[in-house]
């Protein structure tokens, strides 16, 4: 069982345009909603892909009944924590058409109690037994500790989980003590816990390292069209997908968490699981959203992924 914990859950409305004019009146062409979070997107990825994962994470009680009918209809177990009289965060995604852009607008989210987190590491210590993957994912909202992943994959790795930690710059930095299997940072994560944005391979490589040195075992950066570095402790990793149409880029480091977790669940070395996330991320940027992969287009697009060693 693959486990995914975020503590924000949100209602997406994803809004295409043909392209997005500043300071003038656009029409859309199509307007679509979807439960969203990146718990939500990285559980919704793996159980296209075959896998049954279990979603852990904090709603608005106001709320309650919405998103629990929206996981249902997805086919998705969860364990809610409920915190009373606030609702559950609104995003807003803007998909241009014509140039491939896509620009997220996140909502307010609410203030977590302690209550809340308390019942949040409840359900991860009950839950770690069953599973052989947690995936720790999204930013820590405003009054929540950045460590407290740590305190939390600190609990899965002793109940001999693999841990995966996909979150914000501060979120993952403060996680690293805790020793992470994997840490999966964009470029601009990466940018943001080393200080500045590396530009050349190597740059990018050292940037990595860094994060083996601060205690994670494995570093796996997205780089978008780019690709994907995994780094080892004993080995460097690149991965390239073909060249894409691409329809929208929110969600693909979800899809990419998705793809390393379900391939490493299935026991698949991790330079196989690095090349079939590549592979995920890349339908996932050909798609409308996360909810509506292909896994065919996701196994055309894994035998065309080029994944070569670094000496």
């Amino acid at each position: 069982m693959i486990t995914c914990v975020g503590l924000s859950i949100s209602f997406d409305k994803i809004i295409f345009l043909p392209e997005l004019e500043l300071d003038n009146c656009n029409r859309s062409d199509k307007v679509s909603g979807n439960l969203g979070g990146k718990a939500v997107n990285v559980a919704s990825v793996i159980k296209q892909i075959g896998c049954d994962p279990v979603i852990v994470g904090v709603v608005g009680g106001r709320s309650e009944e919405d998103v629990k009918k929206s996981l249902e209809e997805k086919g998705l177990a969860y364990q809610l924590v409920l915190q009373k009289d606030v609702e559950t965060r609104i995003d807003y995604i803007i998909a241009e058409q014509k140039t491939g852009r896509s620009t997220m607008i996140t909502g307010p989210n609410f203030q977590i109690s302690g209550g809340a987190l308390s019942e949040i590491k409840e359900k991860v210590m009950g839950l770690a037994a069953g599973s052989s993957i947690m995936v720790f994912t999204g930013a820590l909202p405003d009054g929540v500790p950045k460590s407290f992943f740590a305190e939390l994959v600190l609990m899965a790795k002793e109940a001999g989980c693999i841990t995966i930690i996909d979150s914000g710059a501060q979120e993952l930095k403060g996680s690293l003590p805790a020793r992470p299997d994997f840490v999966k940072p964009n470029m601009q994560e990466l940018s943001q816990i080393v200080g500045h944005m590396p530009e050349s391979p190597d740059e990018i490589i050292a940037a990595a390292r860094s994060l083996l040195d601060g205690g994670a075992k494995n570093a796996v950066i997205s780089m978008g069209a780019e690709g994907a570095v995994m780094v080892f402790k004993e080995k460097v990793l690149t991965a390239r997908a073909p060249k894409i149409a691409g329809r929208n880029t929110i969600g693909c480091g979800d899809a990419m968490v998705a793809g390393l977790a379900s391939r490493l669940s299935d026991g698949c070395p991790a330079d196989e699981a690095f090349a079939y996330s590549v592979a995920v991320g890349a339908a996932a940027a050909m798609s409308e959203s996360t909810s509506s992969l292909v896994t065919e287009e996701i196994n055309n697009l894994l035998s065309k992924v080029t994944v070569e060693e670094i000496k």
